[in-house]
């Protein structure tokens, strides 16, 4: 699932997405409107607050224009 989505369905902005999740509210951004392969780190605390819903590999894979 693509991060976008996950805000759509959970009605949670990205400002509260970032806060939640200890993200930089410039990196949830990016996420959302120019994807590009992140760190690790960041799809795993991606990955850990959408509860599983958002993938390392949908953040990824979604980057590379797999998906």
């Amino acid at each position: 699932m693509r991060l976008e989505d996950y805000l759509k369905k959970e009605s949670e902005t990205q400002r509260s997405f970032a806060k939640r999740s200890g993200l930089d509210e410039a990196t949830v951004s990016r996420l959302i409107n120019k994807p590009y392969v992140c760190r690790l780190k960041t799809a795993k605390l991606i990955e850990h607050h959408t509860y599983g819903l958002v993938t390392w590999i949908d953040l990824n894979s979604i980057a590379m224009g797999e998906k």
